[in-house]
């Protein structure tokens, strides 16, 4: 039997007499394992860590997931806790999907077609679903980019951006003034130099002179090359360089694209190709950053614990990206940039679930699918899936 609160540590209730005929070999063999503490992630935790990798599903004993507190500190009702995370009334959120048809700022084309072949996969059925369930969401359809053929610029995607991004701006801004959380469809993942902006034009409205906005960032890549001749030299590579206050292009000639963000305030988390460059500047500027690897040695539990614990009370907002390279392609195969070794689809489902959980979420992406090179839709669906559990989150 298995109870859930906030990805609490899990504890195993019997085994305190691991010698007793009444307990089957599995559960034998996860209180040794407890006993042990190969599972522990700290020291000072003499609890089970429920990850995949627990045979949760041989033992008969009692597994009681506890409410988020900090590893040496039993009683969670403190609220001082920076890991306790109060849920807020979830039925009164309100979504809007917009999707965002640009692909001008990567390399390949076709991330553009995304946002229509995820609602054909099953996002449109979906979202009709959770509006018969009472919840408030709804799809606004799409933010047309400039039309014409792709200009000639370096970084690719400079001019495009440029002319795009005021409107998406705008409607991204209006969105959140309306009281909504977006949810944006991509396209490439340049957008999210306008997604973060819309969030911290909107905050300023509300009387918040300098909002502090915080980045969780799920990829794959941690889009941070500057421009030059080792470089991608495509917009959708240096979105994390522009967002942290570097002039990309002269983007930041534009008022709309202006904001910036703290280095202190983003996260990574997924990371599996890294440019020396991109570590460098992840390391000299201290950084919070998970590779896949992490996530799998951690779990995602633990991954999301400690980033929110050093996150959450310090900022107004926050803007999760999804780039849907972070899962491995053989979850996620209709990508651009496919790396092998990416995160599970659970896990990409727990993100979301958590996310849901956030009280200061102000906006989602999900981007660089590509319908071009997708099998059967399988990614198409997966996104779909995705975002179904972060408007629902958790299912119990």
């Amino acid at each position: 039997m298995i109870s859930r609160g906030f990805l609490g540590p899990a504890r195993v209730s019997g085994c305190e007499d691991a010698k007793s005929k009444d307990l089957a070999p599995g559960a034998l063999w996860l209180c040794l394992r407890e006993l042990l503490g190969t599972l522990s992630l700290k020291s000072t935790h003499d609890g089970l860590i429920a990850s995949r990798s627990t045979p949760l599903a041989w033992s008969p004993v009692q597994i009681t997931f506890t409410p988020s507190c900090p590893w040496n500190v039993d009683d969670c009702t403190d609220p001082s806790s920076p890991e306790v995370v109060e849920e807020v009334n979830m039925q009164s959120r309100k979504w809007e999907i917009f999707g965002v048809p640009f692909d001008h700022g990567s390399e390949y084309e076709g991330t553009g077609a995304a946002p229509e072949a995820i609602r054909e996969a099953g996002l449109t059925r979906r979202v009709e679903r959770l509006r018969s369930q009472g919840i408030d969401v709804a799809d606004r359809g799409d933010i047309q980019p400039p039309a014409g053929s792709a200009s000639e610029d370096s970084p690719k995607g400079l001019t495009e951006m440029l002319e795009y991004a005021p409107a998406l701006v705008a409607q991204l801004e209006g969105s959140i003034d309306r009281g909504a959380i977006p949810i944006v469809l991509g396209g490439d993942h340049s957008l999210t130099v306008a997604s973060v902006a819309a969030v911290i034009r909107s905050l300023q409205k509300q009387g918040i002179a300098d909002p502090s906005v915080a980045l969780l960032w799920v990829d794959a890549h941690p889009d941070f090359e500057t421009p030059g001749p080792h470089s991608t030299n495509t917009m959708n590579a240096m979105p994390v360089t522009h967002l942290l206050g570097r002039d990309v292009g002269g983007l930041r000639q534009l008022p709309d694209l202006s904001p910036s963000i703290d280095a202190a305030h983003l996260a990574f988390i997924g990371l599996r190709d890294v440019l020396t460059e991109e570590k460098r500047s992840i390391r000299e500027m201290g950084i919070r950053a998970y590779t896949a690897s992490d996530v799998e040695r951690l779990g995602i539990d633990a991954v999301w614990r400690e980033t929110m614990a050093d996150l959450i009370e310090r900022v107004d907002a926050m803007v999760l990206t999804f780039d849907i390279d972070a899962l491995d392609p053989m979850f996620a195969p209709g990508v651009d940039y496919p790396e092998l070794g990416g995160l599970s689809t659970r896990e990409g489902a727990v993100i979301m679930e958590q996310a849901h959980l956030l009280e200061k979420l102000a906006l989602v992406e999900l981007v660089e699918v590509n319908p071009a090179k997708d099998k059967d839709r399988i990614t198409a669906r997966v996104a779909g899936q995705l975002l179904h559990r972060l408007i629902e989150g958790p299912l119990l």
